[in-house]
């Protein structure tokens, strides 16, 4: 699994988070660091998902967005701080 969900016109690798947490962060493994080139976090529940805003890799991935949720290190980014729209 290289972690990929959707590739962009352009071959920007884009992997999509979910939560069924109306207010969740968008939240990776340090694994995941090198597997997409962009972010995308989605709340809801199968089949009705919101797009909630994304994130590129190298903003994702930085040590003030490293936190321990309880199971291991995780970068994790509030919704408030996802872009909404293509900047």
């Amino acid at each position: 699994d290289c972690g990929v969900d959707a590739t962009g016109k352009n071959g920007t690798r884009v992997q999509i988070k979910t939560t069924t947490l109306k207010n969740g962060r968008l939240i990776s493994s340090p694994r995941h660091m090198n597997r997409a080139d962009v972010f995308v976090l989605m709340t809801g529940e199968c089949p009705t998902f919101e797009f909630r805003g994304y994130c590129r890799a190298r903003d994702l991935f930085m040590e003030s967005n490293l936190t321990d949720l309880g199971h291991g290190p995780v970068y994790a980014v509030p919704q408030s701080k996802l872009k909404k729209k293509e900047e």
